[in-house]
Formats: C-alpha cells, structure tokens, sequence
C-alpha cells in the first residue's frame, strides 16, 4: 500500500491527487499558514516639497519651529531643505521628506504644512519609492 491510500503504480491512473486533496499538518502546515499571514511593512517614500511662506523672513526658523515639527507629527522626517529665490525677493523652500507608505499618499502631510499660519502652501512635487 502506498502513502496516498493503494496508488501503486500509474495503473491506479483513475486516482487524482492534487494539492487540493493532501491535507498537511504539524509544522508544514503552520509554515504555509504563517507565510499567508506576513504582513509587508510599509515602503519608504522621499517626497520633494515645495513649500511657499507667508513672510520671506527668517526660513530657517520656519522650518526648524513649525515645518520639522508638523512633519515628525505625520510621522515623516524632515531629510533637508534649500532655499530658493522665485522672483521680486520672494523665496520658496524646496524640503526632502521621508516618509511611510500610507493611504492618502503625500496629502495628509501636504495639508498638515498648508494648514501652519506662516505657510501660503506646500505641495509634493515628487515622490520615489526607496526601500
């Protein structure tokens, strides 16, 4: 008699097994389920932002105060900054941000700086998976 209940040979033809029929148990079986169950963690997202000012005065204080700090609350992080000159004196701030793959994508944090007083705007550029 063989493992599968008398298959002995390819004469036993009308016998179908597939992996359907085989039912597995111990450790194989906690394997298989534990595999089903992974979870992938979120993928790591850098973002550029351009971030407008109400006030072309002290930037870095902006961003070191109100900008970083809205950031790490949405939970990303403030990488590094520039400052740029647009027109007129009017400057804007251009931000590398890491952040977490999450639904809504870039807007939560787009917001969260939109909505500090001394920002006219902020918007995601660019945004590139990293890891």
């Amino acid at each position: 008699m063989s493992l599968f209940g008398g298959v002995n040979d390819a004469a036993d033809s009308h016998v179908i097994i597939n992996a359907q029929n085989v039912i597995l148990k111990g450790p194989e079986r906690e394997k298989i389920m534990a595999e089903k169950k992974k979870v992938k963690p979120p993928k790591t997202l850098m973002g550029i932002f351009d971030i407008i000012p109400e006030d072309f005065d002290a930037l870095d204080d902006l961003m070191k105060n109100l900008v970083k700090p809205a950031v790490e609350k949405e939970e990303g992080f403030l990488e590094t900054y520039k400052i740029e000159p647009i027109a007129f004196g009017a400057k804007k701030i251009i931000a590398r941000i890491l952040l977490k793959e999450r639904t809504g994508g870039t807007q939560p944090l787009e917001d969260a700086i939109s909505n500090l007083e001394e920002v006219q705007r902020a918007e995601c550029t660019m945004v590139s998976i990293i890891s």
